[in-house]
């Protein structure tokens, strides 16, 4: 209240209330005061500072932020050169199912696990969620041609394929002769994001063949050489 005496800095004590008032602050505050440059200092400049990032608005609340066009975002991970993964499964039914994916990652050494993120329209997703497992088939640089039946509509994807069924993941099926390494999973827990589910999975059991993996690069498969790799790290 007016009236009221407080510190006012090197004028030393000075009438509280009596100064300015900013609108919609409680507060009255003494130009010059050493509480006015205090509150300068908190809240002014910092709220001029969100207005501004290198010379521009920033996004102000309730915008609506666009995300990047389709195009643009396959161009991005497309220039990421990634292995190539047939992810396999037997549904409630025992029909065998599979996908192509190059969106398998390792996340966890104890307990040892990994993620696959799989399309939601995808028949193998729905086998994967009853049976809860599936097998990760690293294919070979032999495997352009199941890659791409794979990631296909065909009604018989494992027709011609030399395979077996996992022992510790359900009998989803192992195209043993055409891979570099498989992994046999047991799923740990789902996550639905945009128009893909998240599937980690616990590594129950797995093998690598000395074999060359597939790869994937700019809409293209090819060969990976260890060795020509490393003469270009050298």
């Amino acid at each position: 209240m007016c009236g009221e005496r407080e510190w006012g800095g090197a004028g030393g004590e000075r009438a509280a209330g009596c100064g300015e008032k900013k609108p919609g602050s409680p507060y009255r505050v003494h130009p010059k005061s050493f509480w006015y440059y205090v509150r300068c200092a908190l809240f002014l400049r910092p709220r001029a500072a969100n207005l501004e990032l290198h010379g521009k608005p920033t996004r102000q609340k309730g915008e609506v932020q666009m995300p990047i066009e389709t195009g643009s975002f396959r161009s991005i991970f497309g220039t990421l050169p990634t292995p190539v993964a047939v992810i396999t499964a037997v549904d409630g039914e025992g029909n065998q199912r599979g996908l192509t994916t190059n969106t398998v990652t390792a996340l966890s050494m104890e307990p040892p696990m990994l993620l696959v993120c799989l399309d939601e329209s995808s028949t193998t997703l729905p086998a994967i969620l009853d049976s809860r497992f599936f097998v990760v088939n690293f294919l070979a640089d032999s495997g352009a041609g199941i890659s791409q039946t794979f990631a296909g509509k065909a009604d018989d994807k494992f027709a011609g394929l030399t395979q077996r069924p996992a022992a510790r993941a359900g009998g989803a099926p192992v195209l043993a002769d055409d891979v570099v390494a498989h992994a046999e999973c047991e799923v740990h827990s789902t996550l639905r994001a945009g128009d893909h589910t998240i599937v980690i999975g616990t590594v129950r059991d797995g093998a690598v063949h000395d074999r060359a993996p597939l790869m994937y690069h700019r809409r293209q498969y090819f060969r990976w050489s260890p060795p020509e790799l490393a003469a270009i790290g050298d």
